[in-house]
């Protein structure tokens, strides 16, 4: 026997487990029942040694259909019912560990998808941002253009009222000198 630890190896407590009840079967199959039974005892203390609820399901199942070969009726319910119990409990504990594993599987893809509504909306706010940064730039060069647009109106009405008033002044002069030339001629 392999030890670890002061323990019996499960590795090795499982396949002889299996062993057992695969040679049990064989001898019961053979009619040998009193070399059965004994390969069924070890059979069970393996399978109890082995900790697996599988290879107990395995003897009881086997031991049931050896106890019905020997019209052991009463012993063939016991073993039958024991399958049925192990059975089904390795059914509830197989059903809960998928329904956990479901369960998880949902709540992290729920979580994905939460994940991904937040990235979008994040995205979404980003475009907005941008599309208002744009639209303030184009509103600030618009603005911009028409201040400039103002100025060189504005500096050009200037210019144009000083021209005029160059005008005013020199038709002015020029009366003035007209008027002197004509006080000139009189006298």
């Amino acid at each position: 026997k392999i030890k670890i630890d002061g323990k019996q190896d499960v590795k090795y407590s499982y396949n002889l487990a299996t062993n057992y009840t695969n040679l049990a079967t064989i001898a019961y199959e053979l009619g040998d029942y009193s070399k059965a039974e004994k390969l069924f005892e070890k059979a069970l203390y393996y399978s109890k040694e082995s900790n697996n609820a599988e290879k107990l399901r395995d003897y009881y199942y086997h031991k049931s259909k050896f106890e019905k070969k020997r019209n052991n009726l009463q012993k063939t319910v016991e073993e039958q019912e024991n399958y049925i119990k192990l059975r089904d409990s390795v059914f509830a504990i197989e059903r809960e560990q998928t329904f956990s594993e479901l369960e998880a599987k949902y709540q992290n893809e729920k979580k994905e998808k939460q994940l991904l509504q937040s990235k979008a909306q994040v995205r979404e706010r980003e475009l907005e941002i941008k599309n208002k940064n744009t639209q303030f730039l184009i509103l600030g060069l618009i603005s911009l253009a028409l201040l400039c647009i103002i100025y060189l109106v504005y500096r050009q009405q200037k210019l144009k009222i000083k021209q005029q008033e160059q005008e005013f002044e020199l038709k002015s002069a020029i009366a003035k000198i007209e008027t002197q030339n004509k006080l000139q001629e009189q006298r």
